[in-house]
């Protein structure tokens, strides 16, 4: 969760977007003790969080499904795997 930033909206709304709605639920449970404490320090009662999910990330991310698939992209990712493979003279079933 250390790639979450928060926005300031309207001046006192804290934005945060997220990447999964385990992330939201997580941070969500944390909402309260630090609003109290924002307010606290802030000196602000009208601080509010809003939260959102990132749509676009989903959208983008690629599921890999077979064994297959897994080497290959693990191939793609470091070459000197496919390397090693063909050297050991070895197949993946």
């Amino acid at each position: 969760m250390q790639s979450i930033t928060p926005t300031l909206v309207d001046g006192e709304a804290i934005g945060v977007v997220v990447k999964s709605a385990v992330q939201l639920e997580q941070l969500q449970g944390m909402t309260h003790p630090l609003l109290d404490h924002l307010k606290s320090e802030l000196q602000n009662t009208s601080i509010t969080i809003n939260f959102d999910i990132d749509t676009t990330q989903s959208e983008n991310t690629k599921h890999i499904y077979t064994k297959d698939d897994q080497l290959k992209d693990m191939i793609r990712r470091n070459p000197a795997l496919g390397k090693l493979l063909s050297q050991l003279n070895l197949q993946i079933e």
